[in-house]
């Protein structure tokens, strides 16, 4: 029974990972439920980027830095006029609140800069802040 016990704490500790105690996603769960989540108001938790080469929300800091594997990072949708309001948030652990997007060229026509995936979050906040317009 005692070997039986820490397997389940790993398991269990392991589901946490991609969900916050929030009820926000990681990236990766997004990706993995794209089509049904598509239109809808989302919570993801992750390590944001807002740069000029790149907006993006990764599942953690490691993630970004380590594979850019696009599994695990969800695009920002975010006027270029809007981006200054939130830019104290760079390079961050966040929760971000926007509308969810499985294919971005599909939702919108427009040339879109710095995109790690075609998912992607219109952003509607960053920690509560709103992007001021």
């Amino acid at each position: 029974m005692g070997a039986k016990m820490p397997l389940f704490l790993s398991l269990l500790l392991a589901g946490c990972a991609t969900v916050a105690s929030s009820g926000a996603s990681a990236p990766s769960v997004l990706n993995k439920d794209a089509a049904r989540l598509d239109g809808e108001t989302i919570h993801a938790v992750g390590w944001i980027v807002l740069e000029a080469e790149e907006v993006a929300l990764w599942d953690g800091k490691r993630d970004r830095e380590q594979g850019r594997d696009a599994g695990k990072c969800v695009s920002l949708l975010l006027p270029e006029e809007l981006a200054g309001s939130l830019k104290r948030f760079n390079r961050s652990q966040v929760t971000v609140t926007g509308r969810f997007h499985k294919d971005v060229a599909s939702f919108d026509t427009t040339l879109f800069t710095g995109l790690c995936n075609v998912t992607a979050i219109e952003i509607e906040s960053v920690d509560g802040v709103k992007a001021a317009r």
